[in-house]
């Protein structure tokens, strides 16, 4: 397909470069001197023109002057700058349009590589969050578990010293046997209040217990002297426990049974240390999992970082060939200007 137009200045030198062959410069002979480009109108047109002004002008001269020469020259260089502007303003505009495309096609798959890592965020946030919770509940099952373990520590202490202290009273017991018949109801009777006193300061005391169980937290600080008031609250029921012999058959019972009971404490505390390597494997998850998130939205941004640069170097480079076109129109026109001014007049028709 030809161009969209053509210069007179082109016609002209193809008519000149057909004389100077020996050829008939006709219109379709002109046309194919142009390279097959122009409308036959437009070069009938030009050769009209250029027929009537040198019916005006007369016959041109064998040789062409030196103005001739250098406007010719300034048209043929005009020409070839216009060519060359042109083919470079074609490939610069293709090579735009395929780089739009390209990046185009990076975006549209960088947006599906953005949706589907909002996609894998969301399901690692929903997972964190479950192992969250899940730590949270291994935790509160370790934390009950230590304390029920240290109270049956300590139940089974207790029991152990109510037991020596029986014991001893047994001993004590056997050496005023002969004088303790006539006291015995009157034992017994402040035995059973005795022990109802102290069912209500347990029961009081497991209350306080408890209160000072949801304090933990915050008083880690005090624990140890908690635990020392406890012991020496142990220590004084013990002492009055010691006047109560009605009791020996239960705390024998009682005693076997924290027995059964301290047998079970290995496996609690091989049930706490599973419960911590658990919690431990799970928090060490949740940080892998988030290094990885991490690097994924680096190397995402990374990549985005790369493609704008280069679209940026692509609107450069396009925006630096626009500027060489239009200087080399701007040397075109000037050629042509200087051309024109140096052209010289031709004479008119001599008079009859």
């Amino acid at each position: 397909m030809g161009r969209a137009g053509i210069y007179k200045s082109e016609v002209i030198r193809a008519r000149e470069r057909l004389l100077a062959q020996g050829r008939n410069p006709s219109i379709d002979a002109i046309r194919v001197e142009l390279g097959n480009t122009g409308s036959r109108t437009t070069i009938s047109r030009y050769l009209r023109e250029i027929l009537e002004e040198e019916a005006e002008n007369g016959p041109a001269p064998e040789k062409p002057d030196t103005s001739d020469a250098i406007l010719a020259l300034v048209r043929s260089l005009a020409a070839q700058l216009e060519a060359d502007a042109r083919s470079q303003l074609e490939a610069a505009r293709a090579e735009f349009l395929q780089a739009k495309e390209q990046l185009l096609a990076e975006l549209e798959n960088s947006r599906a590589e953005a949706l589907r890592l909002e996609g894998e965020l969301r399901t690692s946030h929903t997972t964190h969050t479950q192992q969250e919770a899940r730590i949270q509940a291994l935790e509160t099952q370790a934390q009950h578990a230590a304390q029920t373990l240290r109270e049956q520590e300590q139940q089974a202490e207790a029991l152990h010293e109510q037991l020596a202290a029986g014991q001893r009273h047994i001993q004590s017991l056997e050496e005023k046997h002969a004088h303790a018949r006539q006291a015995l109801e009157h034992f017994r009777q402040a035995a059973r209040e005795q022990r109802e006193q102290e069912a209500r300061q347990h029961e009081q005391q497991v209350q306080y217990l408890q209160g000072e169980i949801r304090s933990l937290r915050e008083q880690a600080g005090l624990q140890q002297e908690e635990q020392l008031r406890l012991r020496e609250e142990n220590t004084r029921l013990q002492a009055a426990r010691e006047t109560q012999d009605a009791q020996l058959q239960t705390l024998a019972k009682n005693l076997a049974h924290s027995q059964a009971e301290a047998a079970q404490l290995p496996a609690l505390q091989h049930a706490q240390v599973s419960l911590s390597l658990e919690r431990d494997q799970a928090r060490a998850a949740l940080a892998s999992l988030q290094a990885d998130q991490a690097r994924q939205q680096e190397a995402h941004g990374t990549q985005l970082a790369e493609r704008d640069a280069r679209l940026q170097a692509l609107e450069l480079s396009l925006a630096e060939t626009r500027a060489s076109l239009q200087a080399k129109d701007e040397l075109v026109r000037t050629l042509q200007s200087w051309a024109e001014r140096i052209q010289p007049e031709r004479p008119g028709p001599a008079q009859g």
